[in-house]
């Protein structure tokens, strides 16, 4: 695939392709320049992963009931504990 394409990607597919990376790099048969091609295009695509995981996490809601019963959305907050579906 060609690395102008990868922002198209899913995410699934964005994680499929650098496994394949992966193996190809793990394998040992390439040569060098293909070698310094697939790390680039690995790590383009890591980087890609990682922004779609992001945007995820910021597009989490979770359902908060308070003590009167009612129920409310508010955004996903990693470091917060508390925050539970009850």
């Amino acid at each position: 695939m060609d690395s102008e394409n990868y922002n198209e990607l899913s995410y699934e597919e964005a994680v499929s392709e650098l496994e394949a990376i992966i193996r190809k790099l793990e394998n040992g048969q390439v040569g060098l320049e293909e070698s310094l091609e697939l790390y680039k295009n690995g790590t383009l695509l890591a980087r890609i992963c990682g922004d779609k995981l992001a945007e995820a996490e910021r597009q989490i809601m979770i359902l908060s009931k308070s003590a009167d019963g009612n129920v409310s959305e508010q955004s996903f907050d990693v470091n917060d504990d508390e925050k539970v579906i009850q």
